[in-house]
């Protein structure tokens, strides 16, 4: 005498339905089912043990953070300082571009639950018209003990030196992993302007901004080591083109390229914008008399924050 027996076999749509409430959270405990002629073997697994999982936040702007529930760890704090500015351009001169910000990075750092922590976003340097750059702000969580990372400094501007601004110096960063910005440009024979220092990144140094070869155009900003490329050079002519912005990037912005010399009765070209976060600004050409156009500022500063929740 034959015996029926039959054979659960769960359809491939329910499973896609566990799969994706696994990923959801949508249940409460995944119960999972195996079928072996009648006998049926049960195990609830509770949500918590999906509940591990790897979560990011990026700061760009505000002054404090509160740590979620659940968290007693900081797995990483990144931070990037913000890039500096650019000199502006007298009638005959061009000056030097601003330098990149550091990158800095503190591993596992202990925290409270439900504990306010303060930190700060620094602030890109603003270019001057016809006078130096300013500095990039520091950017630094919890303290500036704990993790910082230095803004790049504003170009100079005095007559007499035509120098970009020093990239941020991992001498004056905080942290378990310290990059340091690229320098900005310098411009001490020609017209048209120089390129701004990449932001530092996860993985290295950002690259000096580039000096003008000649009279004919700017020079470009320099890169982020896996980040923001720099901004291309401006033109120089009767009509001389601007320096196009550093590309932004989460890792490092890239340095703002310089602008082109004026060979007519217009002023000389602008330099770009350093990219977000932390490249500097590239330097504005000169011109024979009607001196330069204002660039624009460093890229603001930079935090990211990863846990387990």
């Amino acid at each position: 005498m034959r015996t029926a027996v039959t054979v659960n076999i769960v359809p491939m749509d329910s499973l896609i339905f566990i799969f994706k409430s696994i990923l959801h959270r949508r249940c409460a405990g995944l119960l999972i089912c195996l079928f072996c002629g009648s006998q049926i073997l049960a195990q609830t697994i509770p949500m918590a043990f999906f509940r591990n999982q790897m979560n990011t936040v990026v700061l760009t702007s505000g002054t404090s953070w509160i740590v979620p529930s659940g968290v007693t760890t900081l797995i990483s704090v990144e931070c990037w300082g913000a890039g500096g500015g650019a000199a502006g351009a007298s009638s005959w001169s061009a000056y030097g571009a601003g330098g990149g910000g550091a990158y800095a990075k503190k591993n596992n750092l202990a925290v409270t639950p439900g504990n306010s922590i303060t930190y700060s976003i620094g602030a890109g340097g603003t270019s001057g018209n016809n006078a130096p750059g300013t500095n990039g702000g520091d950017t630094w969580f919890s303290s500036t003990g704990t993790v910082l990372a230095q803004g790049g400094r504003g170009s100079i501007q005095d007559g007499t030196n035509y120098l970009g601004g020093a990239g941020g110096a991992t001498a004056s960063s905080v942290g378990d992993v310290l990059y340091a910005g690229g320098a900005g440009g310098n411009n001490p024979s020609y017209f048209p302007g120089a390129g701004g220092g990449a932001a530092g990144s996860p993985t290295g140094a950002g690259a000096n901004g580039a000096s003008p070869p000649s009279d004919s155009f700017g020079a470009a900003g320099g890169a982020a080591n896996g980040g923001g490329a720099g901004g291309s050079a401006g033109t120089s002519g009767a009509s001389p083109t601007v320096g196009s912005a550093g590309v932004s990037n989460q890792n490092g912005g890239g340095g703002g390229g310089g602008g082109g010399a004026s060979s007519g009765a217009a002023a000389g070209a602008a330099g770009g914008a350093g990219g977000f976060p932390g490249g500097g600004a590239g330097s504005a050409g000169g011109s024979s008399g009607n001196g330069g156009g204002v660039s624009g500022s460093g890229g603001g500063g930079q935090i990211i924050l990863t846990y387990r929740r």
